[in-house]
């Protein structure tokens, strides 16, 4: 019987790409690595995200961009109505059921939440925080503070560099 030595087994094991851990989303069941999961649930599923957050002021807002870009009694309002429980309603969490009450597939459902809160325009907020370095009609170089993200959480959210500089940029073009 031969036996791999123990230099060759412990060289294998060090070698080998780490197992990532595959996580699913709540919503829509996709597997999704560890990095890129939050992202994936911010344009899936931001209200199972940061629930708290959702409760707080996120629904008011998305319920408000869905009543601006979708006619009222559409196909698209009346799907996203019932997958955020707009109006008090429980929520359809699940993309599987909401396909299955719309007549809808899977793809249709989950292509409509995401172009839907996609299109949703970030926040532009004041900060006094922002450090312009350069600026020019080109190029606008910033300081980035520690602890502040680049962009937010949530595309109607601020606190983030993009939030900061968005609204730099709007004041200079008024």
């Amino acid at each position: 019987m031969m036996s791999t030595p123990l230099f060759a087994l412990l060289l294998s094991v060090a070698c080998s790409p780490p197992i990532s851990p595959r996580l699913a989303c709540p919503s829509c069941r996709q597997a999704l690595q560890e990095k890129s999961y939050r992202r994936h649930l911010a344009f899936c599923a931001p209200d199972l995200l940061d629930p708290e957050g959702w409760a707080a002021g996120d629904c008011a807002v998305v319920q408000r961009h869905c009543s601006r870009l979708h006619r009222p009694g559409s196909a698209a309002a009346r799907a996203l109505e019932l997958r955020f429980g707009f109006g008090g309603k429980p929520a359809v969490t699940s993309q599987q059921r909401l396909a299955a009450e719309m007549g809808w597939t899977n793809r249709r459902t989950r292509d409509t939440i995401a172009k839907f809160l996609h299109a949703i325009p970030p926040v532009s907020e004041p900060s006094d925080r922002l450090q312009v370095l350069y600026e020019d009609a080109s190029m606008l170089v910033v300081n980035k503070p520690a602890g502040v993200g680049v962009t937010p959480e949530h595309r109607w959210r601020g606190g983030s560099v993009l939030n900061w500089v968005m609204w730099h940029l709007s004041r200079d073009a008024a």
